[in-house]
């Protein structure tokens, strides 16, 4: 019966999204799908973290460098449920969730992404501030112990590559770009799938940082959307972002430590 009521479930699902126009091979199912996963996705995300902190403060843990380290990185468990939910949904987890070792061209685009992206944001900030556009800034993911406390940096770090990144990589670049790329070409899956990226961080921007640096993120997530689907374009493999993604995150706190070893010297 359990079989019968899961099949039951798959077929309404399907059907709904024949009458959607989210069922077909064309670029108007792409993008709808598309634009559905991202709109869900960041709806699913946002409930889990909205759920998640109250949870912690019952059970007491919030307080927990820890804890926040792993709250911090909530919303991933719902990008990683809607990915999946897609993923099983479609029967065709090899189409998208595509993680494989790195090979060595795999690593030379590993090692590229970060000064890449650092190239960028050195050209794109000043040209944000010239036009007036309010930029935002970045601290240690929101515990600070990270910057002065190595075993707890070794924890983010693990959490950071081995959950977070690849959940938000499989939705964003494995789903969805993928998705796209079944009804576009390069360039517009590209430039889709960062709009995308982008769209998603809209509601994370607003709720974290308010109206004024919106814009700066939109703008900085497009781009960084490009070039982490760019990377998954030319690589056909998500450990390449994914370590792209959370090597981003973890930037500003490995400066620190190897400015600190440096002084040392």
């Amino acid at each position: 019966m359990g079989s019968l009521a899961v099949s039951s479930d798959m077929s309404t699902i399907r059907s709904l999204g024949d009458r959607l126009g989210a069922s077909g091979d064309g670029p108007y199912a792409a993008v709808l799908v598309a634009l559905g996963l991202t709109v869900v996705g960041t709806v699913v995300a946002i409930t889990v973290a909205i759920v998640a902190w109250p949870v912690a403060g019952l059970l007491g843990v919030s307080d927990s460098a820890a804890a926040r380290i792993l709250l911090n990185k909530n919303v991933q468990i719902g990008f990683l449920i809607v990915a999946v939910g897609y993923v099983v949904y479609r029967g065709a987890p090899g189409r998208y969730a595509r993680f494989r070792r790195p090979t060595i061209r795999d690593a030379i685009w590993i090692a590229a992404i970060f000064p890449l992206l650092k190239a960028v944001a050195f050209v794109v900030g000043p040209v944000l501030e010239f036009l007036g556009v309010v930029t935002h800034t970045s601290g240690s993911e929101g515990v600070p112990e990270l910057a002065t406390q190595p075993a707890l940096l070794l924890f983010a770090l693990a959490v950071w590559f081995l959950f977070a990144a690849p959940a938000e990589e499989l939705l964003f670049r494995g789903v969805v770009q993928g998705r796209l790329r079944e009804a576009f070409d390069v360039v517009p899956a590209l430039v889709l799938a960062a709009g995308c990226f982008a769209l998603m961080h809209v509601p994370m921007a607003l709720l974290s940082e308010g109206m004024g640096p919106v814009l700066a993120v939109v703008a900085e997530t497009f781009v960084g959307g490009l070039v982490f689907g760019l990377a998954y374009e030319r690589t056909g493999n998500l450990v390449v972002p994914s370590v792209a993604h959370a090597t981003l995150w973890a930037g500003g706190i490995v400066e620190h430590y190897l400015s600190v070893l440096t002084a040392g010297l």
